[in-house]
């Protein structure tokens, strides 16, 4: 297990909470070597995703969300 603590912005953590949570296995796989097996391809994949995913709830825990950013560039109205 590894544990991270790190700091963010407002804007910084509402934009990663967006990432993660409209990352798909298509935009996983993009990253990916092609040369190596498509099985592990795809459970890199599916590690990826489910890491994101682990990101995004910790980050909604602490009561962030992709709006307002997503649409005005800002985490907070004002």
């Amino acid at each position: 297990m590894v544990k991270i603590t790190f700091d963010l912005d407002a804007d910084q953590a509402a934009a990663l909470f967006r990432l993660c949570e409209k990352i798909t296995y298509a935009d996983a796989s993009a990253y990916l070597y092609p040369h190596l097996p498509k099985e592990v391809r795809d459970e890199q994949a599916s590690t990826m995703l489910a890491a994101a995913e682990q990101v995004r709830e910790a980050l909604a825990d602490q009561g962030v969300s992709g709006w307002p950013w997503i649409e005005t560039g800002r985490a907070r109205k004002g």
